[in-house]
């Protein structure tokens, strides 16, 4: 009992001292990370903004606006773990982004492509809100647009 006592005692002094030499990253990568996010949440906010006046749809400001909030974090989150060592642990996240993507385009390819359908629909607006429209035997006024669906 007493040689357990001593191994628990030897892992927590070990694990205090990783903690303690760990600590400086640590706090650095935090203020990196905060800095970093807080700067991207307002650049953001005036590019969106510019985008908005220019083209007055919400719907393709809301997607960009999404799009660069992810690519925001992630990019933040990749100097998050560079700063605390991990050079490995980026490389390999965008290794398993980049295989994760192709699987999942070729499992999702039809959705991918009605979604890719309503990006395109969103950037041309061949119809609005309130507009009157017909295909095949259903007609109908638009009361409602997303990214994956027309709402008559």
């Amino acid at each position: 009992m007493e040689n357990f006592i001593k191994d628990i005692i030897l892992k927590i002094k070990s694990y205090y001292g990783f903690l303690v030499a760990i600590m400086p990253k640590l706090i650095l990568a935090i203020i990196v990370l905060t800095i970093f996010l807080t700067a991207m949440y307002y650049i953001r906010r005036v590019v969106i903004k510019g985008i908005c006046k220019n083209t007055r749809d919400e719907l393709l400001s809301d997607f960009l606006n999404k799009i660069f909030r992810t690519i925001n974090i992630l990019l933040g989150l990749t100097i998050f773990s560079y700063i605390l060592g991990g050079t490995g642990i980026a490389a390999g996240f965008f290794g398993a982004a980049g295989i994760s993507a192709f699987v999942i385009g070729f499992a999702f390819k039809d959705i991918g492509e009605n979604f890719l359908a309503g990006i395109i629909m969103a950037i041309n607006r061949p119809f609005s809100i309130g507009d009157i429209v017909s295909s095949q035997n259903i007609e109908g006024k638009i009361i409602g647009l997303t990214l994956r669906e027309t709402i008559l």
